[in-house]
């Protein structure tokens, strides 16, 4: 594990890592297909940013399909969420994305999955996913405290930087 950074003002250290050096949660059903070792998506023959609409059918299967978690809300553990944070490249159900949408965009940039989407906004999903998300947040100690406190972190800033590097 990569040390980029080290707290000094208090004795907790933090050490930040890329998303590539995760550990592998080897416990996840259907493990072939979490992000950390899936190959698969959906690809578009135009550039990165096409406006070609992908369908909305088949966004939910890809995304449900390729990380197991992706089937349950990060949060609240609701089954099939219909919701994505983009920019933090995790699903999430009505009333969570409801909460991170009252965040502000810079924050969560809150979009349905029924709605039309292009390759540009689908490869934050594919360098994110709820599993990805699940383990960040066990690793820095996230996962009891609230949606509002969380999403406002500066580590979890630091993970949407990462979902967003191409």
């Amino acid at each position: 594990m990569k040390e980029i950074g080290d707290s000094t003002e208090s004795e907790n250290t933090i050490n930040i890592i890329s998303l590539e050096e995760a550990p592998d949660d080897s416990s996840t059903p259907n493990n072939s297909s979490t992000p950390f070792n899936s190959t698969a998506s959906i690809s578009s023959t135009k550039s990165t940013k096409s406006n070609n609409p992908l369908s909305s059918m088949n966004i939910m299967k890809y995304l449900y399909e390729k990380d197991y978690e992706n089937k349950v809300c990060v949060e609240c553990k609701s089954p099939m969420p219909t919701f994505a944070s983009i920019n933090n490249g995790i699903l999430v159900c009505a009333q969570c994305g409801e909460k991170l949408e009252k965040l502000g965009y810079n924050i969560s940039f809150i979009r349905e999955l029924k709605e039309e989407w292009d390759q540009y906004l689908l490869s934050f999903l594919e360098r994110g996913g709820n599993s990805r998300f699940i383990r960040f947040s066990k690793q820095y100690d996230l996962e009891e405290m609230p949606i509002e406190e969380k999403f406002q972190t500066k580590i979890v800033e630091y993970y949407r930087l990462l979902v967003s590097i191409k």
